[in-house]
Order: C-alpha cells, then sequence, then structure tokens
C-alpha cells in the first residue's frame, strides 16, 4: 500500500549503512565527529544549523475518519493514520526569566544563563545534534556535572 508522509521530508543517509565500509568509517565520522565535535554550538557551523535543527515541519489541517485533508487542499484515502508529534520539553512551570523569545531556555551547554546554579539537561542541540544520542548526552550530563562541582568546591572555599 501507499504510504504518505505529512511534515518536512527527514532527507536520507547518503550511504549505503548496512555496508561494512558504512558501519567502520562513515558512520562512526558522522557520529563522533560531525554531530558530536563540530555541530557544536561553540563552532560556526553548529551556530548556524541549531535553528534548522530545532524547526519542525507544517501541521495538517483536519483528520477525518475515511480521509486527509493535507495543508495544501489535497485529498487522500487513507486506511490508517500513524500519528508522530515527537517531543518536546513541557517547562512551562518554571517561573523564572530563562527563556527566549521563541520559549527555548537560554542556556550554554546546560548551565542557565542569569541563574547560577541553575541547570538542564536533554534538550534538543543541548550543545550539538548529538545531544539527543546516548554518548551525546552522556557529554551533556558530564559537563553539567563538573559544573555542579566546581560550584560546590568554590562554595565550600
Amino acid at each position: 500500500h501507499q504510504v504518505w508522509l505529512s511534515g518536512r521530508h527527514p532527507g536520507h543517509i547518503p550511504v549505503a549503512y548496512n555496508g561494512s565500509f558504512a558501519m567502520r568509517a562513515v558512520l562512526p565520522f558522522v557520529f563522533r565527529i560531525v554531530f558530536h565535535r563540530l555541530l557544536t554550538v561553540d563552532m560556526p557551523m553548529g551556530r548556524k544549523a541549531k535553528p534548522g535543527h530545532l524547526s519542525h515541519g507544517l501541521p495538517l489541517i483536519r483528520v477525518k475518519p475515511q480521509d486527509l485533508d493535507g495543508d495544501d487542499g489535497q485529498l487522500l484515502d487513507v486506511s490508517n493514520i500513524i500519528w508522530c508529534t515527537g517531543f518536546r520539553a513541557g517547562l512551562d512551570w518554571i517561573k523564572l526569566p530563562i527563556f527566549d523569545d521563541s520559549g527555548r531556555v537560554k542556556q550554554y551547554r546546560g548551565a542557565i544563563e542569569g541563574e547560577p546554579g541553575l541547570y538542564v539537561c536533554g534538550l534538543h542541540f543541548q550543545h550539538s545534534p548529538s545531544s539527543t544520542m546516548i554518548h551525546g548526552a552522556a557529554r551533556d550530563a558530564g559537563y553539567v556535572a563538573d559544573k555542579i562541582g566546581e560550584r560546590m568546591r568554590a562554595a565550600a572555599g
């Protein structure tokens, strides 16, 4: 059966990722170097990539039991709908001036700007695209833990 995708195109991996060359060379380079080191908020490429990484596709206008209207007005006859909404941080309970105009936390590598001692972990592109991957989340959490330790040592004198 046909499959229709709503939202932005997710792109394609430009190599046959299941081949031995890809597994030994290409994917480690992409994940360990590009996502983890080059596309960070400390690098010009990372700062340029961050806004696009945090954007999303256009919403659907309406969903009915037997058909689907896209925002371009095209009517599709569908049997099943899989609604993948993703996730986002639910930080609306925080009543501090820590958010930018788009509602994102103003932070550098997890340290909240203007709020010494307040930290976050697990944000999209907290430091790089790999922040949402296990190796990037571990790096970000380690950085935050180090900053907390530095703060505690400084307070202890």
